[in-house]
């Protein structure tokens, strides 16, 4: 995914999957944050295509840095929730 463009970007799974508890047939729930976001909805469905390869379901949510630093710390949020359970991946080439 790193190189369907754009760098800085960060991805944290999470749910089962980024806790490891997640049956075998679960889909795996990731949220990329990027930089800066033109059309998020448009960005999913990229990043949609891209990991249409793995063949498992998979929930994607896509927000902007500036839009994951307001709501990591906002309780009963989705971006809360990943930022306290998920693993963070960055990219780092």
């Amino acid at each position: 995914m790193w190189g369907a463009g754009g760098g800085g970007r960060g991805v944290i799974v999470w749910g089962g999957g980024g806790r490891g508890a997640a049956p075998p047939d679960s889909d795996l729930d990731i949220l990329v944050v990027e930089p800066a976001v033109n059309n998020r909805y448009q960005e999913m469905v990229r990043l949609g295509k891209v990991l249409e390869s793995l063949m498992i379901p998979v929930d994607l949510l896509v927000v902007s840095a500036e839009r994951f630093e307001y709501w990591r710390d906002t309780p009963n949020t989705v971006v809360n929730k990943a930022a306290k359970e998920g693993k963070s991946y960055e990219q780092v080439a």
